[in-house]
């Protein structure tokens, strides 16, 4: 018997490397992320919502780029995802927090609730009893935070993770 020829498999090792490629980018983004808004903090309040509104798009591309990987469902990239999408909510919620005069600060601060809900939404279903996504619906939605909160202290408890 010859050798086999493995080439009609190298699809495989294409797919993984760029996979890989993807992986890595959105874990470079999310660093570049944290920084930006680890340094918005001692900005002015204009200034400090620009970043913070900067941050979250980058976390939402490293979002994008998770989802079209080749590995989605592997346990990093869905570790990876679901912190991008907690951050990037915690931080869309207080880029709307920050005061902004005129209408056009309320068009922005009510897209960025909507984002944050969004991706707190989108974290649930990475990780169903995520406490942490359930404490941002609750600040979101005055109809149900009594009962995200329950939920959220429910999680909590569970995992033992206050």
């Amino acid at each position: 018997m010859g050798p086999m020829d493995l080439s009609k498999w190298a699809f495989l090792e294409d797919d993984d490397d760029e996979g890989q490629a993807c992986f890595a980018e959105a874990s470079e983004l999310r660093e570049q992320a944290n920084a930006l808004a680890h340094h918005a903090h001692g900005k002015e309040p204009s200034e400090r919502q620009k970043s913070l509104r900067e941050a979250v798009s980058m976390y939402c591309r490293a979002v994008e780029l998770l989802k079209t990987s080749r590995l989605p469902a592997s346990a990093p990239a869905r570790e990876l995802g679901l912190h991008c999408r907690l951050n990037a909510a915690c931080l869309a919620l207080e880029a709307a927090s920050i005061p902004t005069p005129g209408a056009q600060g309320q068009k922005q601060a009510q897209q960025a609730e909507k984002t944050s809900e969004r991706l707190a939404l989108e974290a649930l279903e990475l990780d169903p009893k995520n406490p942490h996504a359930a404490l941002l619906l609750a600040r979101l939605s005055a109809d149900q935070r009594a009962a995200w909160l329950a939920l959220a202290k429910s999680w909590a408890s569970e995992r033992q993770d206050q």
